[in-house]
């Protein structure tokens, strides 16, 4: 298992090029991961996603951007409290590539 440190954009074409994870987990800030990481991890296509996200609708587009060119499924969707006593809540999406 390896983990880099850096952001999406910088690591996300060098990373794909050279293995296909297994899972990926995606933590964006508010404006979600974009299309162009959206797209990348579509054409990688590891396995599993787990997509936390502190805003529905950039959570919402990602998925349906996923879920159509992947081809992923999503296969749970829930909502964490991480931020008791705020209105904070954040979302987890796990996709499962279809085979």
């Amino acid at each position: 298992m390896e983990y880099v440190r850096s952001s999406v954009d910088e690591a996300l074409a060098l990373l794909l090029s050279e293995i296909v994870p297994d899972a990926v987990l995606l933590d964006p800030s508010r404006a979600g991961s974009g299309s162009q990481v959206v797209a990348a991890l579509a054409l990688a296509g590891p396995r599993r996603v787990v997509y936390v996200s502190c805003d529905a609708a950039t959570l919402a587009r990602d998925l349906k951007l996923l879920c159509v060119s992947g081809p992923y499924r999503l296969t749970h969707l829930g909502l964490e409290d991480m931020f008791p006593q705020t209105w904070h809540v954040e979302s987890v999406a796990i996709l499962v590539r279809d085979q």
